[in-house]
């Protein structure tokens, strides 16, 4: 459903401005909202209307999940039928460069027409392959996590219209596949760990030893989507695979959890509102089998949790190139233990700049995040963030205690056509040593399909 609304200037009837919103669109674009303004130009004595600026807002389904796609395209020194007009479009048409034209049926490549001029024509949504290598470094974590494999973002995958996202990459492994079946979204995940990591107990900010214990994830979903309007519905049900094992450092007594299977649903609400983007979820778990656990079998067992999280997130282009992102993101949960906290890590659902994994355990969480990206030179991207945020502990010690960071990246061409992306964080209100999270990887595009 499209709708919109015109403002037309009274004495010449020119059409000044353009609102136009549209829900339930049929590709991966399910509703947007688009603002042209447009100028006067004299041309020959008359007035003509001319966009010169349009400012646009996309939800997009991506691989079962939804994102945000703020446009802006600003026009200046508009000049009407110039004088040597075809001889640079001709020579823009020769170039290399990848050329896309806007249309109601969306964006469409300009491809080369073998006589010097360019036609709509080929794949607007080419599958991307990459060959990935790196390392991340988190104190939280036992040891330094390496990457090693492949990655693969399809979204014509079968040549169906179906998207599939995979990321083979040795140590952690993740997978994803959705299609659209009518106004209906499809999708499928899949996450495999396939080495444990050590978990670290800390209770107000400090270790708490013989607590440490070893955890092996693997996970399994499917769900599925709907437009209402512009509010974005999915319902996601999958099943979790906890297996445990005793920590070289763990105390005799200490009783370790029990491997179990765990069903986990989620319902997500999410919309875009201009500029802003709102989501609501809610989760509940439910563990097959959950015995008291920990020093002397200590732990209460919490085989049934819940949680909630709301998220608002506003990103704004200041020039070309440059995005402002800003989001606020606020925890709860009830029954909440070890594993079901949404506890501050590298491979969790938060992040904070800085913060190793699990140096807290939240009921209540709220994060403030600021971050600004923007190119450093033509081949040089940076962006500089900062987050802060406030927690209340499962054992009740911490109650509004800051967790605050900051962090630094950098994505420049490497040898050989690679994208080398690094990143460092520094935590600065944080439990436990205050040691920086380091992350480096290195991409090598392969053949595009």
């Amino acid at each position: 459903m499209r709708r919109g609304t015109a403002f037309i200037d009274a004495a010449t009837f020119g059409l000044v401005e353009f609102d136009e919103s549209a829900e339930n669109l049929p590709g991966d674009v399910r509703s947007t909202r688009a603002v042209t303004v447009y100028t006067p130009i004299q041309l020959a004595g008359d007035t003509v209307w001319l966009p010169a600026r349009v400012s646009a807002d996309d939800l997009m389904s991506a691989f079962g999940g939804a994102a945000t796609v703020h446009r802006e395209l600003v026009l200046t020194d508009v000049v009407l039928d110039p004088a040597g007009f075809a001889a640079a479009r001709s020579g823009a048409y020769a170039r290399s460069h990848r050329m896309l034209r806007d249309t109601a049926a969306g964006i469409v490549p300009l491809v080369p027409d073998g006589k010097g001029g360019r036609v709509p024509g080929g794949a607007a949504r080419a599958s991307q392959r990459f060959l990935i290598a790196g390392v991340a470094y988190d104190p939280g974590l036992t040891y330094p996590v390496p990457f090693g494999g492949l990655q693969i973002q399809d979204f014509n995958f079968r040549g169906k219209g179906e998207q599939f996202r995979l990321l083979a990459a040795g140590v952690v492994n993740d997978a994803a596949w959705s299609a659209r079946r009518g106004s209906a979204e499809l999708s499928l995940r899949a996450f495999v760990q396939l080495l444990p990591f050590s978990n670290t107990r800390y209770r107000g900010g400090r270790e708490q030893e013989g607590e440490a214990v070893k955890t092996q994830r693997q996970s399994f979903g499917a769900g599925v989507a709907t437009s209402l309007g512009a509010v974005r519905i999915g319902l996601d049900l999958g099943v979790n695979r906890w297996d445990f094992s005793r920590d070289d450092t763990a105390s005799a007594s200490f009783v370790r959890p029990s491997d179990t299977f765990e069903g986990v649903a989620k319902l997500q609400a999410e919309a875009a509102l201009g500029p802003t983007t709102v989501s609501l979820t809610g989760e509940a778990g439910w563990r097959q089998r959950w015995r008291a656990w920990g020093l002397n079998g200590g732990e209460t067992p919490r085989p049934n949790w819940q949680r909630a999280r709301l998220l608002v997130v506003y990103e704004k282009a200041l020039f070309p190139l440059a995005k402002l992102h800003l989001d606020a993101e606020a925890w709860a949960g009830h029954d909440l233990d070890r594993f079901s906290a949404p506890a501050p890590s590298r491979f969790g659902g938060v992040h904070i700049r800085g913060i190793a994994s699990d140096r807290v355990l939240p009921e209540r969480l709220g994060v403030l995040r600021a971050s600004l990206s923007l190119p450093l030179s033509p081949t040089v991207r940076g962006e500089a963030g900062v987050d802060a945020g406030w927690v209340r502990d499962i054992d009740g010690v911490y109650r509004a205690r800051p967790l605050s960071g900051a962090g630094f990246g950098l994505t420049v061409p490497g040898p050989w056509g690679t994208l080398v992306q690094g990143s460092v964080g520094f935590p600065i209100a944080t439990p436990g040593p205050r040691r920086p999270t380091l992350e480096l990887f290195i991409l090598r595009p392969l053949a595009r399909h």
